[in-house]
């Protein structure tokens, strides 16, 4: 196979009134002259606004894009003040109150999209490392309005209704499992769709897409499967991964490992892989920063944390305005550690910390 590996992401998000600091589901939909070729805006039933990109082939093409995408809802709306009474902008959880907020990924090839039976041989590559991308990507600590001590909350309460677990090796068309095949829609090609994972900031959708594309890059090298597990420890993994993320015990080849020691397996296992993608540095600090103990839930928990310490009362009003220039600079370019920064917290420091014994 030659044709080049196609990725895509739907992510949902919530959005922070400027004006009272709500965070609620406004609709925040830019004017359609503003999209590019395949890339789209709509209304989702459940939280309120789903962003789905174009195809990108390189991860560094995608970090961009993806960044670049959503903050065209930001920039239009504020420049239409019809639209609405008062400005919003966007802001990444699971949840918040009682709805559940999304990342999806999307696999194709090439131009044409990917056939039923590639899909479900990708599907089983893919298969076992779902808990390692539930952990990496979990980021709803609050529920209900509650600081909570699971990374995702959205795991535990939609997982039957939104994306139910399969059996090693089954793959259909039912959008309710955690990885269908989406077949041929308008202006869509043919993919298979990855949907257990949180709504999370662009660098966590980003490390996302480089597992995803790693362990295609294996299966399109004619690579055997290198992690199978039976489907109890499947379902204990991803259980594991949604209440304590980075310090969860996951598994590889039915072998308990902690989730720091699975991501330097992970590493080593797909090292060729890694080394001839174009990965930008702060990535790597994703990766980093997860084994240190770190991801997009811990992030938000530690925040909240800090102002419900501060204002016990009020304290979800001064987290969004903290995070309001927060997510607005990080969607114009500054890095996740500057995010953390703006939002009063002091990040580990990673210079010290290897992925798979490589300093990359």
């Amino acid at each position: 196979m030659t044709r080049r590996i196609s990725l895509g992401v739907e992510v949902e998000a919530c959005t922070i009134r400027l004006k009272n600091m709500h965070i609620g589901r406004h609709l925040m939909l830019p004017r359609r002259g503003l999209m590019e070729n395949e890339e789209s805006y709509h209304h989702d039933r459940s939280i309120g606004i789903e962003y789905s990109s174009r195809p990108f082939y390189s991860i560094r093409e995608a970090l961009f894009g993806i960044k670049t995408g959503l903050r065209k809802s930001i920039t239009a709306h504020k420049l239409d003040r019809t639209r609405a009474n008062g400005d919003y902008t966007l802001f990444f959880a699971g949840t918040w109150r009682d709805r559940f907020a999304a990342s999806h990924f999307h696999v194709g090839l090439g131009t044409d999209g990917m056939e039923f039976e590639d899909a479900t041989r990708l599907c089983r590559h893919l298969h076992s490392h779902l808990p390692l991308l539930v952990a990496l990507m979990a980021n709803s600590p609050v529920y209900r309005t509650e600081i909570t001590s699971r990374d995702s909350n959205r795991f535990l309460y939609a997982r039957d209704r939104f994306f139910y677990p399969l059996e090693f090796g089954d793959l259909d068309q039912e959008y309710r499992e955690e990885m269908t095949y989406n077949r041929d829609r308008k202006k869509r090609t043919p993919t298979l769709e990855i949907r257990p994972c949180d709504a999370g900031l662009p660098e966590y959708v980003a490390a996302g897409l480089v597992i995803i594309k790693a362990v295609t890059m294996a299966w399109l090298a004619r690579r055997p499967v290198a992690n199978v597990n039976r489907h109890d420890l499947h379902l204990k993994g991803g259980l594991n991964a949604a209440r304590h993320g980075p310090t969860a015990c996951l598994y590889w080849n039915n072998r308990r490992l902690k989730a720091g020691t699975y991501i330097d397996k992970f590493f080593r296992e797909y090292d060729s892989f890694l080394h001839r993608m174009d990965i930008p540095a702060e990535i790597f600090e994703v990766f980093r920063l997860f084994k240190l103990g770190w991801n997009g839930a811990g992030i938000l928990r530690r925040a909240c944390e800090l102002h419900q310490r501060r204002h016990p009362r009020t304290w979800q009003r001064y987290f969004a305005a903290g995070y309001v220039p927060a997510i607005n600079a990080l969607l114009r370019g500054e890095t996740l550690t500057t995010f953390i920064h703006s939002l009063g917290l002091r990040p580990p420091v990673t210079k010290r910390v290897y992925l798979g014994g490589r300093k990359w």
